[in-house]
């Protein structure tokens, strides 16, 4: 019996605890709330009606408590507990019985007990007061009926979520940011002006903030995740990039579906994020910076067959789709494999894999090469080219500015939340990187000598390190004055004899220089961050 009403009661209660679990999720204290308020729900949840059947508040009659108890039984702890209780209890009045040890009993324990809707002590023992409780039959009852009741209302609020509209209102973005980069300032009015309606991926105003725990039992500013921002893009791969905290992976999430913006609005294949969500999830790849497999119960083909039937792939086609996939990503050694006995490289190339099958009209990509070796990741960065050219649109997210140099046709850098700048990688070179940096070996002897050539060649120079006869210079190209190479070039291969110069090289900044020169702009997460009308506190 215990066996029957485990498998009853069961459902019922995990999905009772996913719902609560669910609702708390959505707050921004989800730690604290479910470490001590869902126990505490729980207890009181199982504590009252355990009070009024073990006769501890006498003052209540019996009928009060028999209401008190149906009421609280629709709440699942209780029907697994007294149905448990029921069965226990039964079966000790069963074993005095059988002692003989209480005589004028007028009847003993039968089958039909462990069904019964009420358990009375007194139906077994006339002598004693009579005490009624839930009985095994009213547990298995409720469990059977509140299941539908617990599963439809966790599906609406955790599915049909999706299908509701809601309105959220930013401020004017030309009252946000009064030091904003003109670049960023002009994709902004591109996207307020309607010029990028016809963008697949638009972005307006796109805001989040979290809520930060007490600190000395004062309350603390919000946190801005992501702070009104705006972009657009069409075709081919663009690339969001940041240090930690800069909140990349928070816009990839807004949309995705996976949190809820604060603020602003995005569309996807002109599709709203706030409204039609649902619509999205069919057009769509997303690679997840973490997790998005199961560890255990499926394999590797499993898994793309899963996620292929999810969007929309038919029964009869699915065995071709795993085998076209399998085999266009090298994974035809670990088909039948459990992803828990994958290797980090294999586990992010199914998961890219999954996101990039399909054909999706837009894929979003969360540092889908960390963690993998070099060839892996050359592997994957020639898919991702492959599927830019077959016209997917791409939002990208890296630490690699390599990865982001070969992959994209324009990038953004974030910092504090911010689009600090945005542009192709070549005008974030030239624009933000310092220029060209001139790189001389030689003697320390003439090392003065040295760095008086550099000045003489170059108008705007900056001397960034020297090591005895090493030396770094950082130099400006002025708008309209490019550098007279031959002339650069012929000097200093005459200081090679002159100077006795080993090596010089001249080479423009990498898209990396240009990242740590903006990244250094990024808060320690300890700074005060913007107020709800996007001015720094």
């Amino acid at each position: 019996m215990l066996f029957v009403i485990g498998l009853v009661c069961l459902p019922s209660f995990f999905l009772f605890c996913a719902l609560l679990n669910f609702v708390f999720w959505c707050r921004d204290d989800v730690d604290d709330i479910i470490g001590q308020v869902v126990p505490n729900l729980i207890m009181i949840f199982s504590l009252v009606p355990s009070l009024f059947t073990a006769g501890v508040l006498t003052f209540v009659s019996v009928e009060a408590r028999a209401i008190i108890q149906y009421v609280f039984m629709v709440f699942p702890i209780n029907q697994l507990t007294f149905g448990i209780n029921g069965v226990f209890a039964l079966g000790m009045f069963s074993q005095v019985l059988e002692t003989g040890a209480v005589t004028g009993v007028p009847r003993s324990v039968g089958a039909g007990d462990y069904f019964a809707w009420q358990i009375d002590v007194q139906d077994f023992f006339p002598m004693l007061e009579s005490n009624p409780q839930p009985g095994p039959g009213m547990a298995l009852v409720y469990a059977v009926a509140t299941a539908p009741f617990w599963y439809v209302l966790l599906w609406r609020i955790d599915v049909r979520r999706y299908y509701y509209s809601f309105v959220i209102k930013s401020p004017p973005a030309s009252e946000l940011f009064a030091d904003e980069d003109e670049d960023v300032r002009a994709e902004r009015s591109r996207v307020e002006s309607g010029a990028a309606d016809d963008a697949v991926v638009r972005v307006k105003n796109l805001r989040k903030t979290f809520k930060m725990p007490k600190k000395d039992g004062k309350a603390q500013p919000r946190k801005v995740a992501v702070a009104n921002l705006s972009f657009a893009t069409s075709t081919g791969c663009f690339a969001l990039l940041g240090p930690n905290g800069a909140g990349k992976t928070t816009t990839l999430s807004m949309l995705t579906g996976d949190l809820r913006p604060s603020g602003g609005e995005a569309w996807v294949c002109g599709l709203s994020v706030l409204t039609r969500l649902m619509d999205i999830f069919s057009l769509c790849g997303f690679c997840p910076q973490f997790g998005g497999l199961f560890p255990r119960g499926l394999t590797l083909s499993q898994h793309i067959e899963l996620y292929a039937r999810l969007k929309g792939v038919s029964k009869a086609s699915l065995s071709d789709h795993v085998k076209r996939v399998v085999d266009d990503f090298g994974l035809q050694d670990h088909v039948h494999k459990w992803t828990n006995k994958l290797s980090g490289g294999t586990k992010r190339k199914l998961v890219a894999a999954i996101a990039l099958a399909c054909d999706p009209k837009v894929c979003f990509l969360d540092e889908p090469t960390t963690g993998v070796d070099v060839g892996t990741r050359s592997f994957l960065w020639e898919r991702i080219r492959l599927k830019g050219k077959k016209g997917c649109t791409l939002i990208l997210t890296t630490h690699y500015m390599e990865e982001a140099d070969a992959l994209a046709q324009r990038v953004g850098i974030m910092v504090n939340g911010r689009l600090a700048v945005i542009g192709t990688s070549q005008h974030l070179k030239s624009k933000h990187g310092g220029g060209y940096r001139v790189e001389l070996k030689g003697p320390l002897e003439t090392a003065v000598e040295a760095r008086a050539l550099v000045k003489t060649l170059f108008a705007d120079c900056n001397l960034l390190e020297e090591h005895g006869g090493f030396q770094v210079f950082e130099v400006q190209q002025r708008e309209g004055q490019p550098f007279a190479l031959g002339a650069i070039f012929r000097a200093l291969e005459e200081a090679k004899t002159t100077l006795g110069l080993e090596t010089y090289t001249l080479t423009q900044t990498t898209l990396e220089q240009v990242f740590l020169n903006i990244a250094a702009r990024q808060d320690d997460g300890t700074a005060t961050v913007a107020d709800g009308r996007g001015h720094v506190a």
